[in-house]
């Protein structure tokens, strides 16, 4: 089976997520500079994603699309979200590009679209798996999408990371396994009530709720460090799930040689 790494830029990373649409552009000229070393260490190939930030995250809040579409204001905020998301995601895929990297873009309206398609057909990822066998880095986002019932629904990369494990559990002849998923973010790790980090969580751990401890800094509609958590937990996922501080591009690429760095671990099986 060839493996798979998935690993998401956050949004709180890329962008400043206390100001609207801000691009911490040396930021991400470092991470994927680390990617760029390490791919000769991995066994596998690597699907990138990355989050909202500062432009999805603001215009989903601005606009109340959470709710879905709720006024005919909805609709510019559907636009300016969408296009808000396409642009950060479009500035990491050039800078992929810039450090020799083949790179494309994989939009979730490839792989879902209103409220009815789950994505896990082979039909809505074999452009992806195409890509890999050539080679090419797939880039996927959360985004925002048409949805009959409610005008839209936002999507995140952790939905979008979990529906391609499930399409690759339920389509083994494609010859694929997950690996590991990487979360870079602008935190450590997982912290305990007293603000100490946690190396690693199991489900023994994780079912005590008292080890969190909520954080977190600017726009978020897609349930932050819970929502990785609770992705991490899925029953389907049966790969290791790492957190680290995408500020310390270091921890990153230390991962992905194998060397054991600070974050925390999360293993659902365990």
């Amino acid at each position: 089976m060839k493996k798979l790494t998935l690993i998401k830029m956050g949004g709180a990373i890329l962008t400043d997520k206390s100001k609207p649409c801000v691009i911490r552009y040396d930021l991400i000229k470092e991470l994927t500079g680390q990617i760029r070393e390490c791919l000769p260490f991995l066994k596998g190939s690597v699907v990138i994603g990355n989050g909202g930030g500062s432009f999805g995250h603001y215009f989903a809040e601005k606009y109340s699309l959470m709710d879905g579409i709720t006024n005919e204001d909805g609709w510019m905020g559907f636009c300016k979200g969408k296009n808000g998301n396409a642009f950060l995601h479009t500035k990491l895929i050039e800078e992929f590009i810039n450090q020799g990297i083949l790179a494309c873009p994989y939009p979730i309206d490839n792989i879902m679209n209103d409220n009815i398609n789950k994505g896990e057909g082979i039909n809505r990822w074999n452009q992806l798996f195409t890509y890999l066998e050539h080679g090419i880095l797939p880039a996927v986002y959360g985004d925002i999408i048409y949805d009959s019932v409610k005008g839209c629904k936002i999507v995140s990369t952790e939905t979008v990371f979990s529906l391609l494990n499930r399409a690759v559990i339920l389509n083994p002849d494609w010859g694929y396994s997950i690996d590991k998923i990487i979360f870079c973010t602008n935190k450590d790790g997982i912290e305990n009530l007293k603000g100490e980090l946690l190396p690693f969580i199991d489900k023994t751990r994780f079912n005590q709720w008292e080890i969190f401890r909520k954080s977190g800094d600017g726009y978020d509609v897609t349930g932050g460090m819970y929502g990785k958590v609770m992705m991490a937990m899925n029953t389907e996922i049966s790969c290791p799930v790492y957190i680290v501080n995408g500020n310390h591009p270091e921890r990153l690429s230390g991962l992905l040689r194998g060397e054991e760095i600070i974050g925390t671990c999360i293993y659902s099986n365990v």
